[in-house]
């Protein structure tokens, strides 16, 4: 016979697990909210570390989302521009930027990066939405139709950014993919 103990000490373990299986990332606030909506927009991730300091990556997604990875990290980067917030959510975007924009580009903000050899736009933000923002805005800056020096005036009127609304940026982000025909990436 199994003793009382052993039998007490498994129902015990499988009521751990399966409270930390349920209880979701063991973050910051911040990336734990975000992680929460990224969920109900994006689905699962399909990759995810629930410790503290871990991560969240979303690499696989239907032909017509602009997106090539969404990666949350459970830190928290203070940015300034246009507001002090805490960045955490990384989102990247097949693009080409002209050689001689890239300068214009990256000075927009700090919390744009681009990979010159994989031709990846990626942004620093707190959510989907400003990410978008952020990446419609160097399309435009890239394009010529925006210039850079324009969106730090803005920037300080706290106007550009929410100049259009997150259906927009998405709809934009989708003619963008479409207009440089962006390759899906399987990482």
């Amino acid at each position: 016979m199994i003793s009382e103990t052993v039998i007490l000490g498994v129902i015990l373990c499988l009521f751990i697990l399966s409270y930390h299986s349920y209880s979701g990332p063991r973050w910051g606030k911040g990336p734990k909210t975000a992680y929460c909506r990224l969920v109900k927009v994006l689905g699962k991730p399909h990759y995810i570390n629930t410790n503290p300091k871990g991560v969240s990556i979303w690499k696989k997604f239907t032909p017509d989302t602009p997106f090539t990875r969404v990666m949350l990290i459970d830190e928290s980067v203070a940015q300034f521009i246009p507001y002090k917030h805490y960045g955490y959510l990384y989102v990247t975007i097949n693009y080409e930027i002209d050689e001689k924009n890239i300068g214009d580009v990256l000075s927009c903000s700090e919390s744009v990066m681009y990979d010159k050899l994989k031709k990846e736009l990626t942004v620093r933000s707190n959510s989907l939405e400003n990410s978008m923002v952020w990446l419609v805005l160097v399309h435009h800056i890239n394009k010529g139709e925006i210039d850079v020096s324009q969106i730090r005036e803005e920037i300080g009127k706290r106007t550009k950014l929410s100049y259009c609304n997150s259906q927009n940026n998405y709809n934009i982000l989708q003619s963008i993919k479409d207009e440089y025909l962006l390759r899906n990436c399987d990482y």
